[in-house]
């Protein structure tokens, strides 16, 4: 069986005769793996714009965060579940910033 993982929301698929979407609500269950990996605090941000400016006035914030499914440049996370459950994060503050909000 092939499998295509694609990201984002403008995209062709693939001809199929099977074609599954999975969408879950990743910023929520980001939130809930952050938490459980010892994050103090989780501040969400409007813009990239606005999470670059939060981290200017606090350089120890975590940035974190995607649009239309895709990790930000200069961003210390993406918004996947898998790289918060393996990120050394413990007694950090995060910014969020996702493309549907959070």
């Amino acid at each position: 069986m092939n499998t295509t993982i694609i990201h984002g929301t403008e995209h062709a698929y693939p001809a199929a005769n099977v074609n599954i979407v999975i969408d879950v609500i990743r910023a929520f269950t980001v939130s809930h793996i952050a938490f459980l990996k010892g994050v103090r605090e989780i501040f969400l941000a409007n813009t990239v714009e606005e999470a670059f400016a939060m981290q200017a006035e606090n350089p120890a914030l975590l940035l974190a965060g995607e649009i239309e499914g895709l990790p930000l440049d200069r961003f210390d996370l993406d918004n996947s579940p898998h790289t918060f459950s393996q990120a050394a994060i413990a007694n950090t503050s995060v910014v969020l910033k996702t493309t549907n909000g959070v």
